[in-house]
C-alpha cells in the first residue's frame, strides 16, 4: 500500500528546502500513523510523504520515484536489522536514509551509520521539531556526498583519459574486456582488498593527517594475473569509493575527494611495474 501527502512551505524556508519527497518504510500502522501526525506538525517545509510496508514494496516503488530521504523501520516482514539498512543503502542510490528504532536498539541503530545511514530516530522520543530538523540535515549531507562523488567521478574521468595514463599503459597485456565482466570473481576480490586499504588509506588521512605507506602488492598480483589495466584499477576504486561515499560523513567523505586518487596512482604504479618487470628480459615470464 502506498500514499502520499503534502504540506504546504511556509514562506521563511529556504528554497533549497522545498518540496522534500519523503518515503517512509514501516509495517507497523500505529507507528506510521504517528509520524505522520508529527510531520503535520511541522509547517515549514514542504513535503510529500509516501509509504510502503516492506522491502520489496520499497524496491518496486523506488525502480520509479525518487525520495529525497527513506524513514526505514530495521525491522520488516521481509528484512530485518542492519541487513535491511544496507539493502536499503544498496537501493537509495541518491537518497537519504535515516533509520527508526526503538529504545533498546539504540546500540544497533549507532552501527547502521556505519551501513550508510545519514541518521537514526528513536521512534517513542522523537518530537515533530526534532524529526524535522533531522530530516533535513540528512538531505543535506547526502546532498553534500553526492556533490562530492560527482566531482571525484569528473577528476577520475579525467585520470583515465590522461594521454600520459594512455602512454604508460601501452606495455600492459590488456584483457579483452575489463575484468568486472570477464573476470567479475577476481574483480569482487580486488575491490574487497581495495575497500580494506582505502579504510585505512582515509583513517590515516583522518586522523594521523598524514599520507600512508601500503603493501599493494597481493592486490596487484591478483589484478596483473587477470591481465588487468590502468582503466580496471579506476573500475575499483569508483566502485569502492562510492560505497565509502555513502558510508562517510561529508566531513570524512572530504578527504577521498581531496586525496584519494593518491591510492589509486600508487596502485597504478605497482601495477605497471609489474608488467615491465614480468617483461623483463631474463624473468622467465616473457612472451
Amino acid at each position: 500500500m502506498v500514499y502520499s501527502h503534502s504540506v504546504q512551505k511556509g514562506s521563511d524556508v529556504a528554497a533549497s528546502y522545498a518540496d522534500i519527497q519523503i518515503l517512509l518504510v514501516e509495517d507497523f500502522e500505529p507507528d506510521a500513523v504517528l509520524l505522520r501526525e508529527k510531520l503535520r506538525l511541522r509547517h515549514e517545509v514542504s513535503y510529500t510523504l509516501s509509504r510502503v510496508r516492506s522491502m520489496a514494496e520499497a524496491r518496486e516503488w523506488l525502480g520509479g520515484s525518487y525520495a529525497d530521504v527513506i524513514l526505514l523501520d530495521m525491522n520488516l516482514g521481509d528484512s530485518a536489522g542492519l541487513d535491511t539498512v544496507s539493502s536499503m543503502v544498496d537501493l537509495a542510490e541518491e537518497s537519504a536514509v535515516v533509520v527508526l528504532t526503538g529504545s533498546n536498539e539504540r546500540e544497533i541503530a549507532l552501527r547502521a551509520l556505519e551501513y550508510g545511514a545519514q541518521d537514526f530516530l528513536v521512534k517513542d522520543e522523537v518530537n515533530a521539531r526534532a524529526l524535522q530538523r533531522v530530516l533535513l540535515y540528512a538531505v543535506y549531507r547526502r546532498k553534500a556526498q553526492v556533490r562530492a562523488f560527482k566531482r571525484m567521478l569528473a577528476s577520475y574521468r579525467d585520470l583515465a583519459d590522461d594521454s600520459a595514463v594512455e602512454s604508460q599503459a601501452q606495455p600492459i597485456e590488456k584483457a579483452a574486456s575489463p575484468i568486472k565482466n570477464s573476470a567479475p570473481a577476481v574483480f569482487r576480490k580486488a575491490r574487497r582488498m581495495y575497500d580494506d586499504l582505502l579504510g585505512e588509506y582515509l583513517e590515516c588521512l583522518v586522523v594521523k593527517r598524514s599520507m600512508p605507506e601500503f603493501e599493494v602488492e597481493p592486490l596487484v598480483k591478483l589484478l596483473g594475473k587477470a591481465g588487468a589495466g590502468p582503466r580496471d584499477v579506476l573500475d575499483i576504486h569508483i566502485s569502492a569509493l562510492e560505497a565509502a561515499v555513502k558510508r562517510e560523513r561529508p566531513e570524512r567523505a572530504q578527504y577521498l575527494n581531496t586525496d584519494g586518487r593518491l591510492l589509486a596512482l600508487k596502485v597504478m604504479g605497482a601495477l605497471l611495474s609489474f608488467y615491465r618487470q614480468r617483461a623483463a628480459p631474463g624473468s622467465g615470464q616473457a612472451s
